[in-house]
Order: C-alpha cells, then structure tokens, then sequence
C-alpha cells in the first residue's frame, strides 16, 4: 500500500459524508444562522421571571424591600401553616438557607415560628404584617396579570390561564377541585384577597393597594 493510498484509509469520513454512506455527501450545510424555537419550558420560565422582577419592582415603589429568594418564600400558596423543612423543600433550599430567610422575616415581623403543644416540630405563622405583605404580592401580580391580558385579549389570557391550571391539576401540584378563573365572575384571586385582607385589617403596618377597591372601604 502506498503512503497515499495510507492516508486516504485512514482518513476519518468527515460529516458530510456520515460514517455508512459509502462516501456519498450529504446535502450541503446550510449558511443560516443556528436558532431554535423556544419550548414551552423556555417561554414559562421567561414569563415567570418577567412576573417576579414585576411584582418587586412594585413592592419597592411601595417602600417594601424584598429579595427574590424572600419572594420565593411568600408566593403561593404562602408559608402560613408550613413546617420550616417542607417549606425548604417547596422552594428548592437547604434549610439552613430557609432558616436564615424565616429569620429575616422574623425580624421584620411577617412571621413567628410556633411549635404546636406537645410537639417538636415547629410552624410558619403570618402576623397580621405578614398576611398585609402576602396581599401586597398579590395585588403586584394581579396588576401585572391584568395588562397581559389587555395586551392579548381576555378571552386568550383566560384559557391560558385555564389550560395551565389544567396541567397543575393533572401533574397533582394544584387539588382538583381549584376553582377555575373566569373574567366574567368573581375569581379565586379576588376570593383570597378579600380573604387575606380580612385577617390583615387587624394592623394598618403596610397599606393594601387595591384598584376599585379603596372607595369602597372608605363608605364601609
């Protein structure tokens, strides 16, 4: 065999031609730029990152400074009722790193850590301050959610809504008999704000921002 002869056998097959083509080329690559369409995955994940700069942004021209990990801590369902572990699991943290977070938020007085009697386990409750911050996050996001679907029309906004619930149902995240929003109805969110502000009307701590909403408790 010659050197040539040598080489050319040892030469590897390039990507054109595939390993078992029997040398035939392939169509030629293409000179348009690599893109890809973005799975669902993707386009969830930018909107909830949209959702939760939002939702802090408003919080801060509301004078209430907060993290995104104490957000992650305070989104729904909030920790009300929560041992500090299953809280650490539900929000992805080490527990030390949760019981750094609930100490903060100990301190600010949103929350007591309580141990129910004859147990060693101990339970989030919100103080009156922290169920006005949980309203306060709602309200951000309500706000926020309300301009999308004015940019894509209720009706579109509504049956995504309706669709991703869906699969919370079925993935066991949500029970299965969460209510369903609807535009045209009184929703769950407007539901658990009158109920959340209920129990924070005991303190006037952080004031509750709500459109439409103000008169109507000032004729109260």
């Amino acid at each position: 065999m010659s050197i040539r002869q040598k080489k050319d056998s040892d030469r590897r097959p390039t990507r054109a031609e595939g390993p078992g083509n029997g040398g035939r080329a392939l169509a030629a690559e293409s000179d348009e730029p690599f893109s890809v369409t973005p799975l669902l995955g993707a386009l969830l994940r930018i909107t909830h990152e949209a959702l939760t700069l939002g939702i802090l942004e408003s919080l801060r021209q509301q004078g209430i400074e907060m993290t995104e990990t104490e957000f992650s801590v305070m989104r729904y369902p909030g920790p009300d009722g929560v041992r500090p572990i299953d809280l650490a699991r539900r929000c992805n943290m080490t527990k030390q790193a949760m019981n750094y977070v609930l100490a903060g938020f100990e301190a600010k007085g949103y929350i007591q850590r309580k141990s129910p009697a004859g147990q060693r386990s101990t339970t989030i409750r919100l103080t009156p301050k922290g169920w006005k911050l949980l309203s306060a996050t709602r309200h951000c996001a309500t706000d926020i959610e309300a301009r999308w679907a004015a940019h894509i029309g209720a009706r579109r906004f509504d049956a995504l809504r309706a669709s991703l619930q869906e699969i919370a149902v079925w993935l066991g995240k949500l029970p299965a008999n969460t209510p369903t929003i609807g535009s045209r109805e009184k929703t769950n969110a407007e539901s658990f704000l009158d109920e959340v502000e209920g129990l924070a009307s005991q303190t006037d701590q952080i004031p509750i921002r709500r459109k439409g909403h103000t008169d109507r408790q000032r004729s109260r």
